[in-house]
């Protein structure tokens, strides 16, 4: 019914002639925006005219919705004099009324949600506030204002309980304490986050209850610690996440696809802010440091997913089986001893080195000179330069060895320059294992993927 473009989160719909007229000509007190049939464009359902009263227009705004069809519905909230206009409003200032009915498919409550994004860009001039609302009992003026308006340090107290408030005190404590610490450049260091109560009982429940899936989000007043909540819907496999996860906040996803192991998912939204997704990619190794000390015997398998189309059961695949380490180092061969040879170097007899296995030892100068003085005079021409007469050696072009570094100290630009990787090579300094999990290839096949299509994967990944 409503085509490919229902599947993206990130659909940039077409914002139809009608409804900019409506807003910017016209200006009535509300607009109901729907989206199309074909789901290509978003129009205009209907219209209301201002009455007296804002809270009556509000009334009439809960008669337009559909209990089974979402919609955004555009509310100016400055009128005429007394009761017309919301107190303090100004001439471009706007409700933006979410209709997310719980009967509504799925899909198209992901595509109405991701237009708010759309109408903002649109209509840049105008200020909109979102209220987000499944019952029309919701749909009242009262109840706008009250999730709308801006909380005080006293209307946050007010509502917590005493354990929260001491709570809340000794992260003041701890954040003045931080705050008078040096900061280090992030990559330089690993950055410890620190582990919330929340979190603690969310892995908790993980692991006691079958189909749990937390989701884990930095926070605190420096944005540096783990908090964790339990998704309500059982989810078992990461397809079951698609458009369940948010859409432009990243963040960590933790399932238990079997009893031996768990699936840990840094959820990086194509479409959320760059500094964001890279606090988050700079708090991964610590993250997955406390996760290892809490799964015990169970693996740990890590994917990174930027969009809801790669949320693939193939991503709970239980991990591979690795060599054991005391059968590696049996085959391994042995290390070279006496001095080394320079770079590209062949050795020759007498010097104290060894040729490497498979190269062709060239002969010494006392050993060509003694040929040479044996040698009847007829064959002079032919021992006249010997190296004509020996073999040819070619060496093998030397591999140059990339130092390996975190995905962290690869999105930092004054990392990189520090130590000197080039731009357009970021991604070959990564460990063969955590380059595989980030691109799902090989170095080997990802060099022979098209230039577009590996820079396209390298930005999204902030390695471009």
């Amino acid at each position: 019914m409503f085509g490919a473009a229902v599947g993206a989160t990130d659909a940039n719909l077409a914002v139809d002639d009608a409804i900019k007229k409506a807003m910017l000509e016209d200006k009535p007190r509300a607009v109901k925006v729907v989206i199309d049939s074909g789901g290509e464009r978003l129009l205009t359902d209907k219209t209301l005219p201002e009455s007296e009263s804002l809270a009556e227009d509000f009334k009439a705004v809960a008669g337009i919705l559909e209990e089974t069809m979402p919609c955004l519905v555009l509310v100016r909230l400055k009128g005429g004099e007394g009761e017309g206009s919301a107190p303090g409003a100004e001439e471009n200032d706007y409700a933006m009324v979410a209709w997310t009915p719980s009967l509504a498919p799925v899909k198209l409550r992901m595509l109405c949600a991701s237009s708010r994004k759309t109408l903002r860009a649109e209509f840049k001039d105008l200020c909109f506030k979102e209220y987000n609302v499944s019952e029309l009992d919701e749909v009242t003026l009262p109840q706008y204002a009250e999730a709308t308006r801006e909380l005080t340090d006293s209307d946050r107290y007010a509502a917590m309980t005493r354990e929260e408030l001491e709570a809340e005190d000794v992260k003041r404590r701890c954040a003045q304490e931080q705050g008078t610490r040096p900061k280090m450049l992030a990559g330089l260091a690993a950055l410890q986050v620190q582990v919330q109560a929340s979190f603690e009982e969310a892995f908790g429940r993980l692991l006691a209850e079958e189909g749990r899936t937390v989701l884990a989000r930095l926070s605190g007043p420096s944005g540096e610690e783990l908090s964790g909540e339990v998704m309500e819907e059982n989810v078992s496999l990461p397809s079951q996440l698609r458009g369940r996860l948010p859409e432009e906040d990243p963040c960590y996803v933790l399932l238990r696809p079997s009893e031996a192991h768990c699936l840990l998912i840094s959820w990086l939204p194509e479409f959320s802010a760059v500094k964001k997704k890279m606090k988050c990619s700079t708090f991964k190794a610590s993250v997955v440091d406390n996760l290892r000390q809490r799964l015990g015997d169970r693996k740990l398998v890590q994917a990174e997913v930027s969009c809801n189309d790669d949320l693939e059961d193939s991503l709970a695949d239980p991990p591979a089986e690795q060599p054991q380490e005391d059968e590696a180092a049996a085959n391994a061969t042995p290390a070279p001893t006496g001095p080394k040879k320079p770079p590209g170097a062949v050795a020759m007899p007498g010097m104290g080195m060894k040729p490497p296995p498979g190269a062709v030892a060239m002969p010494g100068m006392g050993e060509i000179l003694q040929k040479k003085q044996q040698a009847p005079k007829a064959d002079s021409a032919a021992v006249e330069t010997p190296a004509a007469a020996a073999p040819s050696v070619s060496t093998p072009a030397e591999t140059t060895v990339k130092e390996v570094l975190t995905l962290a100290q690869l999105q930092d630009k004054t990392v990189c320059e520090a130590k000197g990787v080039k731009a357009d090579e970021r991604e070959q300094h990564l460990s063969d294992a955590e380059f595989q999990t980030l691109f799902r290839t090989s170095k080997e096949e990802f060099a022979k993927l098209p230039k577009w299509k590996r820079d396209k994967l390298k930005k999204d990944h902030s390695l471009f």
